[in-house]
């Protein structure tokens, strides 16, 4: 990655800590998180890239801690809605998860799921969180929003994903009636912490 000493262009942390000053680290670690390897971000600095040589690979997916999905479409089955706004790590191994939920049911629980396996890894009770912007576009009322977390370093070496489930069960479960959405197109790897 680095060009010699007395020509313009890249250099790289560990070079700066071997030849200037300092205690710096090069962020492979980090990268490789992304899918990005140490080849791979040397092509890129190299030759730049577009969307025919993208920095990931698909089996590698980017971990955007905030926002990397929030494009993907409204689930709706019809009567029902919901949308994952934000879905990553905020802050040290904080798993963030916030968006809105359209139901008529008395409680809202968030679930993490294993992708694999389909299984539940962890839920929360959602309390509402006012969003106008919703209410306005679905015409309705109440606290359709949700903000919540859960400890990453519970799901390690997991690949997970969220469901929302709308229910009457305060436990989070069916009983009473529920009504769940399974969003799978946005997932996230969770590295051992």
């Amino acid at each position: 990655l680095d060009t010699p000493y007395n020509q313009p262009g890249i250099k790289s942390h560990l070079w700066v800590t071997q030849n200037i000053w300092g205690d710096h680290t090069d962020p492979y670690g980090y990268l490789s998180e992304m899918g990005v390897s140490k080849e791979k971000l040397a092509y890129d600095l190299a030759h730049g890239f577009t969307d025919d040589n993208p920095t990931t690979s698909e089996d590698k997916p980017v971990i955007d801690p905030t926002r990397a999905g929030a494009a993907n479409s409204t689930l709706t089955d019809g009567t029902n809605y919901a949308h994952i706004d934000q879905f990553g790590e905020i802050e040290n191994a904080n798993l963030h998860v916030a968006g809105w939920h359209i139901a008529n049911y008395k409680y809202e629980y968030i679930f993490i799921m294993d992708y694999n396996t389909g299984k539940e890894l962890a839920r929360v009770r959602a309390d509402g969180i006012y969003r106008p912007d919703v209410n306005q576009a679905y015409n309705t009322l109440g606290n359709v929003g949700y903000h919540v977390s859960f400890n990453m370093r519970n799901f390690p070496n997991k690949k997970v994903y969220v469901m929302m489930r709308a229910t009457n069960d305060p436990e989070g479960n069916t009983k009473g009636g529920a009504q769940d959405f399974y969003d799978k197109r946005w997932y996230l790897n969770i590295p051992q912490r």
